[in-house]
């Protein structure tokens, strides 16, 4: 459809906004936050614990500097925010500086539910939208080194977000369906450099190529199988599904109406199995991996009247998505992000202070009447990681999980 949307102003004042809450917020993450917090602090030097991470290691390193210089998290923040504002430009500039478009993506709740989480989505996301924006130049062009560039930067989403392998996957199987084998091949090779800096992190770190994909896909398999290695399992409860579908446009459908179809067939067959993947194992976060993509070619679907009607749904459902983040400014609430909200909402309670920061008072107060003591954590075998997470001295000797305080 055409843009005639002309609101400049008003994208740039939802950015600023957008940067005041993210950087202003003491919420940054809940699921998986020792695997990239916690490595980063490590190799930071500020974790007093081991770091016991089921995902890459990639993410953590490559931030680690940052979180050295200051010994907090605001330049991790910081960056993680750039990652963010460099999609929204990027989407910017492949839509043709389509307003309507960066609009779109700007109010969507996705968008700001993720922008405080300091994980590696906002940074894999990136790579994977100029990935697939030059696989898309290499089909009109046939040009090979637009394949080239393609695959190393998809392949280096994945080092960074390793759950990215069953998307790269998927999109090979539906983009590579009757190309030339040279074709697929040159395309695999491409890949195989974008996983280069993790392939020699793992061979530095483990003595093994692949360690990280490998650790990653077996741990991945064995929740179907036998319940994951904590004896988790997959079923997703009903809230968490809707604060899932919650976040999806209501005119995603419009991505099937024949014309559109027909004329982008590969990206819609590859955009709806993509979230048919996100939904087996529902987290709003994940959706945002193929977010940049699904607005991009949304808004060519869209007219004038649904432009502005999912504009308004996504700007109110948006601004109870930040109202968490907004508490978490001065004061701590017991439901910290949206999902939570949604699950639990006779669990809503404001806090004087947010659980991080009472327990670091405590661990304080511990440190002074046992100095350079390691501390056993139970009774789970990770509950030792948000104490880590918290804890920004060094008079704690270790943080020691009970599990392996058992095996010694």
């Amino acid at each position: 459809m055409e843009s005639r949307f002309k609101g400049g102003a008003i994208i740039i004042a939802l950015l600023l906004v957008l940067a005041i809450v993210s950087l202003s917020t003491k919420f940054y993450g809940i699921t998986d936050m020792g695997d990239y917090v916690g490595v980063a602090k490590y190799f930071a030097g500020d974790f007093q614990a081991k770091i016991r991470p089921s995902h890459s290691v990639s993410f953590g390193l490559f931030h680690s500097p940052l979180v050295g210089l200051t010994d907090n998290l605001f330049l991790f923040k910081l960056v993680n925010l750039l990652w963010l504002f460099l999609i929204i430009y990027s989407i910017y500039f492949i839509s043709g500086r389509n307003k309507r478009t960066l609009l779109l993506f700007v109010l969507s709740p996705i968008v700001w539910y993720i922008a405080p989480f300091l994980g590696p989505i906002q940074l894999a996301s990136l790579l994977f939208l100029w990935g697939f924006y030059f696989l898309k130049k290499f089909e009109k062009t046939e040009k090979k080194f637009f394949l080239l560039i393609s695959g190393m930067l998809v392949g280096l989403s994945a080092i960074f977000w390793n759950s990215a392998l069953f998307l790269i996957v998927l999109m090979i199987a539906i983009f590579f369906y009757n190309k030339r084998v040279s074709e697929l091949v040159l395309y695999i090779l491409s890949l195989l450099i974008g996983f280069l800096p993790l392939l020699i992190t793992d061979w530095i770190f483990y003595n093994l190529p692949f360690y990280s994909f490998i650790k990653f896909l077996s741990a991945t398999s064995s929740f179907p199988l036998i319940g994951g290695i904590y004896s988790q399992n997959m079923a997703a409860t009903i809230p968490i599904y809707i604060s899932v579908l919650l976040f999806l446009p209501i005119y995603l459908f419009n991505l099937t109406k024949q014309k559109f179809f027909m004329s982008h067939k590969r990206a819609v067959v590859f955009l709806l199995l993509g979230y048919v993947l996100v939904l087996l194992n529902p987290q709003p976060r994940y959706l945002f991996f193929l977010w940049p993509l699904m607005i991009l070619y949304l808004e060519k679907t869209l007219d004038e009247k649904q432009f502005r009607r999912q504009s308004v749904i996504f700007g109110v459902i948006s601004l109870i998505v930040i109202t968490p983040y907004l508490i978490q400014i001065n004061r701590g609430i017991t439901t910290t992000e949206f999902g939570e909200m949604i699950a639990f909402p006779g669990r809503i309670h404001i806090l004087n202070q947010t659980p991080a920061e009472a327990l670091e008072e405590n661990l304080v107060a511990i440190s002074k009447k046992y100095p350079n003591e390691a501390i056993v954590v139970g009774n789970g075998y990770d509950d030792y990681e948000p104490l880590a997470l918290a804890y920004w001295r060094n008079e704690v000797k270790e943080f020691v999980s009970v599990q392996v305080y058992a095996l010694n």
